[in-house]
């Protein structure tokens, strides 16, 4: 229905066929496999032949698609897998010394494999630790990558989620519990039991006997404590970046084998609550729930191996979270289980059209031959099985498209035919051994020694004395301890205590709330800017849609629904602002809502920071050059627009200065638009920079001196 659509509004259905990763034996695998395994099953998505990209093509002998293993017969799938493993590991020793030849993409030429070629793609990751055994049997490199909710469930995020949600909520006695048993603290069920019959609570509000006070316990409690007095005062993603540097977990993770899935997860569990932080989550409660929406929604986090620690180690992934990524080498193993289906207590079919109504079918209790069950169930589950199954098929297919130059195959499976491996195999037939081979017979008979080029040649190097490690050690805290990043936000100049100003402004990771009883700032009107800034944003990329139920939705969406006429009136004022009414009728390929921007700049030590902050809009002038504004919220407090907009002048200067160098197109205007006055006076509100180069050369003599 949606292709007709298209073509009867003049439209047409372009089809991705063109494949720019792949060698010429990996697509023809494919094509051959998926040409006949796709069209086969009925509901199917419609099968079209990949193409190879001709200005990416390699030579046509250059790749090879592989298989290993063989029927295993009446065997249990816990052996299959076993064997599987210690296959696997036999190709990864052979991958890590050379024994293939890959492409350099950065410049074209031919390499020996090493370890960071390979990757290995598993529908889960609930198998994983069988094939990391055997990896690490032979003294091979890796990296466990997780992507979706499981990332939330790792015991790193645990840990610290345990942690926020003690010193955010201290009635919540098992998060508290688990806090002080985690990394961050250590504390031994010993240590709790002793605390509690000595009359200790577990909540870091709650008083104890001074008896109390230097016992593990007693010393964590403390902590919690100080971070909840202190979670009201700084931007959630800067608390919890300073609660991990001042527990130092990031040394402990060094105690692990390999400290970079711990680190990277610490990395993560930051920019994601930087995240929620833009996205208008004033609080360290509403992250943590949006963490709990985050892990029931299974949202798409992925781990990025953009540490050192992570280079030249053969990685995990799922197929799933695989999706946009390419890799030289593909190993696909586990593909001898069959496609169990499970029975969900609750199925819905959703209406495709006006003419269906939406189904839904429950099965509560009992066993397989007892349970309780509505009569449409078991079609509803096989119409879900049918769906999961081609839903599993397009993954493997994606999977396959992921190798560059080698896709290697597991072929071990039991007499179970009904699994990948097997169907796989039947597809296979057609095109007899002129499509794949079996791996080199020279690859069993490599030595089962651990690999020695693997390990960093600084793990060999003699340790340094302790003076020199410890200033070493010193100078690389001292350097870890800044923030490698400044965000024009900050770069304010300071305004006199004659004029102190009530903001609503969305807050920056470093803004220091006073509370609302002294200035009537406070997180509910900081959510009244963020909904603001969320509203008119939505209003500029959707001209036509209505602004007073998009404000009142963000009013919603930020907590602060009681306010949302007040949010609906900013919002109408600020797009009746001249320079937004023009912006309207632009070429929508001129404007640019909400853009992230990045660049670096010296600072007085000598080293770099990188100025980095989001624009609110990004336009372009007439004369081909470009236009930044940024909205504003605050209350004027009887102060000219002049000396409201003195203390961003540097911040605007900031955000030109990244705009223009990432560019390489001038920044020739700069606009603030406060939405107060323009609610006030119809038609103010507009305050254009009088100088932008001045304002750049200012924020760049503050940016340097932070």
């Amino acid at each position: 229905a949606v292709k007709q659509d298209i073509a009867n509004s003049g439209g047409k259905y372009l089809t991705l066929q063109e494949n720019r990763r792949s060698t010429r034996p990996i697509i023809d695998w494919v094509n051959h496999v998926f040409g006949e395994w796709m069209p086969s099953e009925s509901e199917q998505a419609e099968w079209i032949p990949l193409e190879r990209a001709a200005e990416t093509a390699t030579d046509d002998d250059f790749g090879q698609v592989y298989h290993f293993g063989d029927d295993l017969g009446k065997v249990k799938i816990g052996e299959v897998r076993q064997i599987d493993a210690e296959q696997v590991a036999m190709i990864a020793r052979a991958v890590c010394s050379g024994k293939l030849t890959v492409r350099d993409r950065s410049n074209g030429e031919l390499r020996s494999s090493h370890a960071g070629d390979l990757t290995i793609l598993t529908r889960s990751r609930s198998n994983w630790d069988i094939y990391t055994r055997a990896l690490d049997d032979l003294g091979l490199p890796y990296s466990t990558q997780i992507g979706g909710s499981a990332v939330l469930n790792t015991q790193e995020f645990r840990d610290l989620l345990n942690c926020l949600a003690a010193m955010d909520d201290p009635s919540d006695q098992p998060a508290t519990v688990g806090a002080l048993k985690s990394i961050y603290f250590g504390c031994s069920d010993r240590d709790l039991f002793e605390w509690a019959q000595k009359g200790g609570e577990f909540s870091c509000t709650a008083e104890f006997p001074s008896s109390l006070e230097t016992s593990a316990v007693g010393t964590a409690i403390n902590v919690l404590k100080s971070y909840n007095e202190l979670r009201g005062k700084i931007q959630p993603a800067t608390l919890v970046e300073r609660f991990i540097r001042e527990r130092q977990v990031r040394e402990v993770m060094f105690l692990e084998n390999d400290p970079a899935p711990g680190l990277r997860r610490l990395d993560l569990a930051i920019e994601i609550t930087r995240k929620f932080t833009e996205d208008g989550a004033s609080s360290l409660r509403e992250c943590l729930r949006r963490f709990q929406q985050f892990k029931e929604a299974d949202e798409d986090l992925r781990e990025e191996p953009s540490l050192e620690f992570d280079q030249g180690k053969i990685r995990f992934l799922t197929m799933h979270s695989s999706k946009g990524l390419e890799f030289p080498i593909v190993i696909l193993p586990d593909l001898c289980g069959s496609r169990n289906a499970d029975s969900p207590k609750l199925l819905i079919k959703h209406a495709t059209d006006a003419e269906t109504k939406r189904e839904v079918a429950v099965r509560l209790g009992g066993d397989d031959k007892a349970p309780f069950q509505t009569g449409d169930y078991q079609s509803l589950k096989d119409l879900n099985t049918s769906a999961d199954d081609l839903e599993k098929t397009r993954i493997l297919y994606v999977a396959a498209t992921r190798a560059r130059d080698y896709l290697i195959i597991s072929r071990n499976r039991n007499q179970d035919k009904r699994g990948y491996a097997a169907r796989i195999e039947q597809h296979t037939r057609g095109g007899g051994t002129s499509f794949w081979s079996p791996i080199p017979a020279e690859w069993e008979t490599l030595s089962n020694e651990p690999v020695s080029n693997t390990r960093s040649d600084a793990a060999t190097q003699p340790a340094p004395d302790r003076d020199t490690w410890q200033h070493e050690h010193d100078r690389v805290m001292q350097t870890a301890s800044k923030r490698p990043w400044i965000s024009p936000s900050a770069l304010k100049t300071p305004v006199s205590d004659d004029h102190t100003a009530q903001t609503d402004e969305k807050p920056d990771d470093t803004t220091i709330f006073d509370s609302e009883e002294t200035t009537g700032r406070g997180r509910a009107a900081t959510a009244v800017g963020s909904a603001v800034h969320a509203a008119v944003q939505r209003c500029i990329e959707a001209p036509n849609a209505n602004p007073d139920q998009i404000a009142r939705s963000e009013a919603e969406k930020h907590s602060v629904s009681d306010r949302a006429d007040e949010v609906s009136n900013l919002t109408t004022a600020t797009l009746r602002m001249p320079l937004l009414q023009n912006a309207a009728s632009m070429n929508r390929n001129d404007i640019w809502v909400e853009t992230p921007v990045a660049y670096p700049i010296p600072t007085g030590n000598g080293s770099t920071t990188v100025i980095e902050g989001r624009v609110d809009l990004i336009y372009r002038r007439a004369d081909g050059t470009l236009g930044i504004a940024d909205f504003k919220t605050d209350q004027s407090r009887d102060r000219s627009i002049e000396e409201m907009a003195n203390p961003y002048e540097s911040q605007l200067g900031a955000y030109a200065y990244a705009v223009e160098k990432s560019t390489g197109i001038p920044v020739t205007e700069a606009v603030l638009l406060f939405s107060r006055l323009a609610a006030d006076e119809q038609g103010s509100g507009e305050y254009r920079i009088p100088n932008v180069e001045s304002a750049i050369e200012s924020a760049l003599k503050l940016a340097s001196n932070q």
